[in-house]
């Protein structure tokens, strides 16, 4: 696996390492897996967020294919169906696809355990 993607067993050894450590214990004992969380999970949630677009693209395209011959409000209700959806699914598969977002909140309080001044989340919210 890439080192943006790490599989469910190299996050659960990245999450023991520093489960085990201390901040204040040199940072060679912990530094590495908390760089490569803190990547990961920042990739993870990249992806998570550009594909919101996409997926309700793809439900206003599954609207206008099955919608009936007079636009009404059911069309409408419809399309936020759909969008949830298509947005559910979209989770579930990129949590099943990234093993860091399967523990996104293990990790995220580790990563602010550990001093992280910019944890992801935080990070993209003062862009």
């Amino acid at each position: 696996m890439s080192l943006n993607n790490p599989t469910r067993v190299q996050v659960a050894a990245w999450i023991d390492v520093l489960d085990g450590a201390e901040p204040q214990h040199l940072r060679g004992r912990w530094g590495e897996a908390y760089d490569r969380l803190h990547t990961a999970l920042r990739y993870a949630r990249k992806v998570r967020r550009y594909s919101a677009i996409p997926s309700a693209l793809i439900a206003v395209v599954l609207v206008i294919i099955f919608h009936g011959e007079v636009w009404d409000f059911d069309d409408i209700y419809n399309l936020l169906g759909l969008e949830m959806a298509v947005l559910f699914t979209g989770y579930f598969v990129l949590t099943k696809m990234f093993a860091v977002l399967a523990e996104e909140n293990r990790v995220q309080s580790l990563l602010r355990h550990y001093g992280a001044q910019d944890v992801p989340h935080e990070e993209e919210a003062m862009q």
